[in-house]
């Protein structure tokens, strides 16, 4: 059953890197683009250091354009390449994050109880899909659960984490011999998702589950808008994402998202200042979700709080 208790953590992990902020609504989704990828980039200075912050996308499919040169540029321009988390590899520290998972998982209610008929049936064959059963499912909170069904989606969509600009910019920086950073590490970052997941009132959970459901069976339209807003670098579509999630019809929801975006926000902001402020290097180039990037409490307006004046580059 380690497999099920891994694909929950991945899933969580790309929830938390923004593979699965698409919502419908957008209005973002006609036509085709034919120029290059932009994403939102921001510059800035800190502590007499130049900051370049980019807003990225962790899973692409490989339809995606090359990335705009004046992202390129800034990379290039940068002495040190950082981003939000770093993402465990050895056998050990996944088995440590896998524990990391079963401390807030278990469900003393047992999750068939709370679920209804066809939530349950599409659940069931989804555990026996990832080598599963339901009795060991019924363990988990539908909040743990719905992070295996985004796992799952991944898996059967065109979508891919090589593509992304994260595992790109990666690469390079083993290429070049660039020095890197990381503000969380793994485990960090899971324990920070598994306590705001764990304060959803459980109706809300089930609503949560229902609607990731829903987006999958409907071919994730919703990841489809959100790479194509990335593509455009179009703000205005972002915050429309963004906004829609923060408000949700479910006040739980809502209030999940809020504490997830504004809690990660601010303590980005406040490590991407203590990291700069620790150091003498005269360049970086951070990257983080796009949905982070945007919004009235986006880490943009955290770090303009703090003190620190950031513009947008044009790409």
């Amino acid at each position: 059953m380690k497999k099920i208790c891994l694909a929950i953590l991945v899933g969580a992990m790309l929830l938390i890197s923004g593979c699965s902020e698409g919502t419908e609504g957008s209005g973002n989704d006609e036509g085709s683009y034919e120029g290059d990828s932009r994403g939102l980039l921001y510059e800035g200075t800190i502590n007499g250091a130049t900051v370049y912050l980019y807003g990225g996308m962790s899973v692409l499919t490989e339809e995606h354009h090359s990335l705009a040169t004046g992202v390129l540029e800034a990379f290039d321009q940068a002495e040190v390449y950082g981003e939000s988390f770093d993402f465990p590899l050895s056998r050990r520290e996944q088995e440590e994050l896998q524990e990391a998972v079963m401390k807030y998982a278990p469900d003393e209610d047992g999750l068939r109880e709370v679920l209804s008929e066809d939530v349950f049936q599409q659940v069931r064959d989804i555990a026996v899909e990832q080598g599963g059963s339901w009795q060991y499912l019924s363990r988990f909170k539908p909040w743990s659960v719905r992070n295996l069904i985004e796992y799952t989606g991944y898996q059967n969509s065109s979508l891919s984490s090589d593509q992304g600009t994260m595992d790109y910019f990666k690469q390079r920086t083993t290429e070049e011999d660039m020095e890197t950073r990381a503000l969380y590490n793994y485990e960090e970052l899971i324990l920070f998702h598994n306590e705001h997941s764990n304060l959803i009132p459980i109706e809300s959970q089930k609503q949560m589950l229902k609607d990731t459901l829903e987006e999958i069976e409907a071919g994730n339209p919703g990841k489809t808008e959100l790479i194509r807003a990335w593509e455009q670098g179009d703000t205005q579509a972002l915050e429309a994402m963004l906004d829609t999630k923060l408000n949700h019809e479910d006040s739980g929801v809502q209030d999940y998202y809020h504490r997830e975006y504004k809690g990660h926000n601010q303590e980005f902001a406040k490590r991407i200042e203590a990291l700069i402020l620790e150091e003498e290097k005269e360049s970086y180039f951070l990257q983080f979700p796009v949905l982070n990037m945007v919004g009235a409490d986006s880490l943009i307006e955290e770090l303009e709080k703090a003190g620190y004046d950031f513009t947008p580059v044009e790409l």
